[in-house]
């Protein structure tokens, strides 16, 4: 955490709309627990800042009062408000010192599933058209890249529609090393579909394998072929 200093998110704003004159039209809010988590987002709101975004940052497990404060990065000054949970519904609603823009892109990140669905409720609630982009505590340091997105990438976030589709044929063996490691491996988004085209004549050890397999992500769906391939 940073000291207390005069004005951070005026100043902030002020040198973002020196170095951007055209900046983008939309305006977004980061909602994370603590100082930490912004700590490992701070690659992502340093490069929203840089590419010019209006972006108001909540911090709403740092105690009961709303105070202003700041966190230093060697490329950006990261301004934002810690308040209390409860709070939020008012914080989250006065947001006109951002400006007349609507508020487009709410990025949150939560400490479990109650907090979640008060937050998505909440959102809902106060911005009935913003697109809400919930990140998963645990995924936080991987999520640099999106620091490329465009805004309206952003705001189309929940678009892109991904499944994962597997062919298979007597070979349990690669299939369990495949599903392991798709299984390790970090989504973002939406729910991903996972489909099994696999033969009738299947051998029994890759069909129990299919059949019992938990996908984390999403739905799993089995495609049985009539006819091999090839």
């Amino acid at each position: 955490m940073g000291e207390k200093g005069p004005d951070i998110g005026s100043e902030a704003r002020l040198a973002q709309s020196i170095d951007h004159p055209s900046a983008p039209s939309g305006q977004m809010y980061l909602v994370l627990p603590t100082v930490q988590d912004l700590r490992e987002l701070a690659p992502v709101a340093c490069g929203f800042l840089k590419q010019g975004y209006l972006m108001k940052i909540l911090l709403y497990g740092l105690g009961t009062h709303s105070a202003a404060d700041f966190l230093q990065q060697d490329t950006c000054i990261l301004p934002y408000t810690r308040s209390s949970f409860s709070a939020l519904p008012d914080i989250l609603v006065d947001d006109h010192d951002l400006g007349p823009i609507a508020t487009e892109v709410i990025i949150t990140s939560d400490m479990g599933p109650s907090e979640a669905l008060f937050l998505k409720a909440t959102i809902k609630r106060q911005f009935p058209l913003a697109t809400h982009i919930q990140l998963p505590r645990e995924d936080l340091t991987y999520t640099s890249w999106m620091a490329s997105l465009s805004f309206l990438e952003l705001k189309n976030w929940h678009r892109p529609q991904v499944d994962v589709s597997v062919i298979t044929k007597d070979r349990p063996k690669s299939l369990r090393r495949l599903i392991t490691s798709l299984s390790s491996a970090r989504f973002f988004g939406d729910t991903l579909s996972l489909r099994f085209n696999i033969d009738q004549s299947l051998d029994y050890e890759t069909q129990h394998l299919v059949h019992h397999y938990t996908w984390p992500h999403g739905p799993v769906f089995v495609h049985h072929r009539v006819k091999s391939g090839g």
